[in-house]
């Protein structure tokens, strides 16, 4: 072959090279031989062989659906022009219309844009019209069938050609793709290495085989403007990765070293003061905690579930899904309850707090005061001083809303002697500081007002609450308190909308208020504005 390409100017063309990838060094030393000779070849696999450039093809382009283009411009986006055609050659006279745009869009947008699977989903367009089709797409696999009959067998269905792509992997390869399919929304490089190290069944650096993948069009290419790497799979090639993973009986073990792996990381967020810091990370985890959250109540693991659902107490208001994250707590609780399982005081405690905290966000105090006086209940038991005079605060305030004074003060009352009694100053402080200001409280903390006496310090004083905020957040309470709107101040702070948004929210979760006005009032009083 050498001798006779030798003196040739060609350009062979090699279709579906990844079926033969070992014979890619024939290629350079053919090429080295043949001075003239150009090699075209499409491959799912790089060759890394001398002189290859690569050209990737990426799926075609799709609508954005939260900004849908206007109707005529829609028949120029790739996929959607694509689908139009080949629906035209199994029903003559189908056409974009103003009632199908929004299905098609959808559809188009669901399949990613690969063009395989818009062809497959267009022959289906001869018995069911673009809604429909959309409507089962939740079984793809069964509907993206019949393929033209003069197309290779791959072709001819979805679940065939997805099944030729992960056959290219090598066997380590594939445990390892197996694996990333647990992940919702993708994920970092870290949380990659963590779920091999937790399985320890990836013989193959989680690096070296991520790099493989991408090579291999398993996994999307990475956007160079990242800070930090996160995996994306096609979303159809993880479904098929669920389907092998379940097949291979390993799917139980990888959802619960999945959900250990995001339990961990929503306490050590919880543990973070500035939340709004993290927040474009918990939006792009938000997939994976709902996922581990409700496998926890699945497998009926109250006690890891209370522990999650408490612990993303303040996500769940920033990712505007109160009822969503109040749901989770009174399932996990039922879960304990109904299973008797031994459920640890002080996660209870805990987890009738965030319960609490999430049902005041709803304004819904008939529901948070029983969990109020649950929690108390249990901070009390565990002597827990700094639990007891956070729920004491929140009884304060609820009751102060209803007019109960002599309860409220009572209790503040209650609250500073406990304090007073474990010598506890930091805690003292925060607790006058929150109570204090209010008349119908005050001559509690008068009456129990220390007489100058030696008192501790806690190993860590209990900041005022103000002090939990992060600089930016000061900033934004003292604009709050001017009545600028957050449309304003974002504009003033050059940020956007959405981060003003989540700091005003962080203000009211740290400072245990719910709204613009109670943050003007906190800030005049504690001479913040």
């Amino acid at each position: 072959l050498k001798t006779f390409l030798r003196d040739q100017q060609l350009v062979i063309l090699l279709d579906t090279f990844e079926q033969v990838l070992p014979a890619a060094p024939l290629l350079a030393e053919l090429l080295s031989s043949c001075p003239q000779l150009k090699l075209l070849v499409t491959s799912r696999a790089l060759l890394h062989v001398g002189g290859e450039y690569e050209f990737p093809i990426p799926p075609l382009e799709v609508p954005d659906l939260r900004d849908l283009p206007a109707y005529d411009d829609l028949s120029h986006v790739a996929s959607i022009a694509l689908f139009v055609q080949r629906t035209q050659a199994v029903l003559p006279g189908f056409q974009l219309t103003v009632e199908n745009a929004r299905a098609i869009a959808e559809l188009c947008t669901r399949l990613e844009g690969v063009p395989l699977a818009i062809e497959l989903a267009a022959a289906r367009s001869k018995v069911l019209p673009p809604q429909a089709l959309l409507d089962r797409l939740k079984s793809r696999f069964q509907v993206l069938t019949g393929g033209r009959r003069d197309a290779p067998p791959r072709q001819q269905t979805l679940h065939k050609t997805l099944g030729w792509t992960y056959d290219v992997l090598s066997p380590e390869e594939q445990t390892l793709f197996r694996t990333l399919t647990v992940f919702v929304g993708g994920c970092s490089l870290h949380a990659a290495e963590a779920m091999a190290a937790a399985l320890g069944d990836i013989t193959i650096s989680v690096l070296d085989g991520v790099a493989s993948l991408i090579d291999k069009s398993l996994l999307r290419p990475p956007d160079p403007e990242q800070k930090d790497l996160r995996l994306y799979p096609f979303e159809m090639m993880r479904e098929y990765g669920l389907e092998r993973l379940a097949a291979s009986g390993e799917l139980e073990r990888a959802c619960d070293a999945h959900a250990a792996y995001y339990l961990a990381f929503a306490e050590e967020v919880e543990l973070v003061a500035d939340q709004v810091a993290w927040q474009e990370r918990l939006e792009l985890e938000q997939g994976n905690l709902r996922a581990a959250l409700w496998w926890l109540l699945e497998r009926r693991e109250g006690e890891a579930a209370l522990r999650m659902a408490a612990a993303l107490r303040q996500f769940w208001v920033l990712a505007d899904a109160v009822s969503e994250g109040r749901s989770a707590l009174e399932q996990a609780l039922e879960v304990c309850d109904e299973s008797q399982l031994a459920v640890s005081p002080a996660v209870r405690a805990k987890a009738l707090y965030a319960a609490r905290w999430l049902a005041s966000w709803q304004h819904d105090p008939v529901q948070a005061t029983p969990l109020l006086e649950d929690s108390l209940k249990l901070y009390r038991s565990l002597e827990d001083t700094q639990g007891t005079m956070a729920v004491l605060t929140c009884l304060n305030a609820l009751r102060r809303n209803r007019d109960d004074g002599e309860t409220s003060a009572a209790q503040s009352k209650e609250g500073t002697r406990d304090t007073r009694k474990r010598g506890e100053l930091g805690e003292f402080a925060e607790s006058e500081v929150r109570e204090g200001k209010e008349a119908d409280t005050r001559p509690a903390f008068r009456s129990e007002r220390p007489s100058p006496s030696p008192m501790r310090l806690t190993a860590q004083p209990a900041p005022f609450m103000y002090e939990a905020l992060t600089a930016r957040e000061g900033e934004v309470l003292q604009l709050l308190a001017m009545g600028i709107s957050n449309s304003q101040i974002a504009e003033r702070l050059v940020v956007s909308r959405h981060t003003i948004n989540g700091h005003v929210q962080s203000i009211y979760g740290k400072l245990g208020i719910n709204s613009r006005s109670a943050a003007t009032r906190y800030a005049v009083e504690h001479h913040l504005a």
